[in-house]
């Protein structure tokens, strides 16, 4: 069985969305990101532009389907802003457990987060993110906290190589025996804008 019902739009689509609401002053605008693990992102943030780091997840494992999406975004480097936008779903795909959403987890949209939590390198070789945010469970109806780690790799070369990106959630109200630790990407970006 394929990635499921949500249809897949492709990062490449939301990115230049995100790119002009920032540009308008509009809603939230930035994350951080994390390659080397000291190096902020900020060599670009004085000229204006935005780096963002993005990617699609799908994994099946023990009956269980895992989709999710993560989009962080930064502006500004260490005094700019930062942003993340995730939706993570796990669902049964066999036996009794078929169609069963076990958690369908959402930011309700792009949402802030500190700074200093997203890292990248001056190159975009690698990028790291490591956040605690709120999200909004569908499946149960209620609000909670997780902690989002993620990580972009570039293969070496350059910016037209491939990126491939991880993905760990944790929190007290998920059950580990549910989740795909760490999930791997089948699609991922990391990018960055001129003013």
């Amino acid at each position: 069985m394929g990635p499921s019902s949500v249809p897949f739009r492709g990062i490449s689509g939301l990115l230049p969305l995100l790119l002009l609401i920032s540009a308008c002053g509009e809603g939230p605008t930035s994350p951080r990101v994390n390659a080397a693990p000291d190096v902020l992102l900020s060599s670009h943030a004085s000229a204006g532009g935005e780096t963002s780091a993005a990617a699609e997840f799908y994994a099946v494992e023990e009956c269980r389907e895992t989709e999710a999406r993560i989009v962080a975004s930064e502006t500004g480097g260490r005094d700019g802003t930062a942003t993340l936008e995730l939706t993570y779903s796990v669902f049964g795909v066999c036996g009794d457990g078929e169609g069963l959403f076990y958690y369908d987890l959402s930011t309700q949209g792009v949402v802030p987060i500190p700074p200093s939590e997203l890292f990248t390198n001056p190159g975009l070789q690698r990028a790291s993110l490591d956040t605690e945010v709120t999200v909004f469970d569908e499946e149960a109806g209620a609000f909670g906290t997780i902690r989002v780690r993620a990580t972009w790799e570039r293969s070496r070369g350059g910016r037209d190589q491939p990126v491939i990106a991880t993905l760990d959630v944790s929190g007290s109200f998920l059950s580990q025996q549910y989740l795909t630790n760490p999930i791997t990407s089948f699609e991922a970006e990391l990018t960055r804008s001129r003013p």
